[in-house]
């Protein structure tokens, strides 16, 4: 026992002492470090730090670099040396006291968390999961920079780059395996080797990052959802698209009831007329939301819009759609007043058309009726309404006749 307690003061001189390394030499057992995320994790190291207090009953929890900046002193109200085993200290009751609660103290920082999760039922045998930072594939978050979490059991083999070792869980409805990151990370890409068959393998995948407690949700974010990937035939690579900027609807009696996926690629807002009624959804689509088409009855008139909604076309949405209207308005004036001028030229060339055939007409009946109109000369006088001296045709003068070709036979 004193042999015990020699090593216990020898190890308490060190500056600095994980969790893990007190377990088995304190009466109360194992400091009881609370998850700094939501998720099935049984490693919360890289969030916390237990270092000596001011005797062998009282410890320091502190917060690691990036978890944030808060300590808390906790004790253990049993002498050191006391030997108890872990059942009777769960029936008396004895413990650490003054432990944090979870997210109270140490929070994972945003960005250095994050999840792969899997909406298909059935069993998810997993080769390999490979992240990278980069939307083409390049460059690979190295594996001594994380450390896996997830259902089911053996998580690091979805991550350790063999393909000798395989990670497997039984999905109910949804399961899901993830990374732990010292520092913030941003994930635009990653493969995915999963088993060959439909039995083993999943079609729908969820990409989601850790946001911190005070999101006002679990703490989670989908960043990119995956639809129908393929299964068979090797590795797939799944690429993420750029960021939406925040969704804006462009007409006062459109309500946003919800939005899933935040602002990353892939994400749905739902918009609902003046929150009731019809309702439409808009997509996030490699950086620009997708056209909302939604019918609404406002101030008794069914009205349907198609638009582009965007940050920049917020403010100016209203006289963007004054424009249009005055535009199809003079385009419509433009129309009519072409086809009215249209007509009254049809009109003028059918008038001119019969005065020409009426003349045509006059000229062969006074030719049937054997009179020449007879020239007045240049020069003559003669009174407004003298009509024109008419001859017989035998006294007209006749023009010479023209020479005509004999034909030959």
């Amino acid at each position: 026992s004193s042999l015990h307690v020699e090593c216990l003061v020898a190890m308490r001189s060190l500056p600095a002492l994980w969790a893990g390394a007190v377990a088995q030499q304190h009466p109360c057992g194992a400091v009881p470090l609370p998850a700094c995320f939501s998720g099935p994790s049984d490693d919360a190291s890289f969030c916390y730090q237990v270092s000596a207090g001011e005797d062998e009953n009282h410890q320091v929890v502190s917060c690691s670099p990036g978890s944030g900046t808060g300590d808390t002193t906790i004790t253990c109200p049993v002498e050191l040396g006391t030997e108890l085993e872990p059942w009777e200290r769960q029936q008396l009751g004895i413990g650490w006291e003054g432990v944090p609660a979870a997210g109270s103290l140490c929070v994972a920082a945003p960005g250095a968390v994050w999840r792969v999760v899997s909406t298909h039922p059935g069993t998810w045998w997993v080769n390999d999961i490979i992240l990278y930072k980069d939307s083409l594939c390049r460059e690979e978050l190295r594996p001594h920079q994380r450390s896996a979490f997830g259902e089911g059991s053996n998580p690091e083999a979805a991550f350790d780059e063999f393909t000798s070792t395989m990670y497997h869980v039984n999905c109910g409805g949804s399961c899901q395996v993830g990374m732990i990151f010292h520092e913030a990370v941003d994930v635009r890409c990653l493969t995915l080797n999963q088993g060959s068959s439909q039995g083993y393998a999943t079609k729908d995948l969820v990409l989601q990052k850790w946001t911190g407690y005070g999101t006002g949700g679990s703490g989670w974010t989908v960043v990119k959802q995956f639809k129908d990937i393929q299964i068979g035939g090797g590795p797939v690579t799944l690429k993420r698209g750029r960021d939406c900027p925040a969704f804006v609807p462009e007409h006062t009696w459109y309500t946003v009831t919800s939005q899933q996926g935040g602002q990353g690629d892939g994400a749905v807002v739902t918009v609902q007329c003046n929150g009731e009624g019809p309702s439409g959804n808009a997509t996030c689509m490699d950086g620009f939301w997708s056209t909302l088409d939604l019918l609404c009855r406002y101030e008794g008139a069914a009205t349907r819009t198609e638009i582009w909604v965007a940050p920049q076309e917020a403010d100016g949405g209203s006289s963007k759609i004054s424009g249009l209207v005055i535009a199809f308005v003079l385009l419509l004036f433009a129309c009519a007043g072409c086809h009215l001028g249209t007509n009254k030229l049809r009109k003028y060339r059918f008038d001119q058309a019969e005065e020409r055939r009426r003349l045509k007409s006059a000229d062969s009946k006074d030719c049937e009726e054997g009179e020449v109109v007879q020239p007045v000369p240049l020069g003559t006088p003669s009174a407004p309404d003298q009509p024109p001296t008419r001859l017989p045709a035998a006294q007209a003068t006749k023009p010479p006749a023209a020479p005509t070709k004999r034909r030959r036979r």
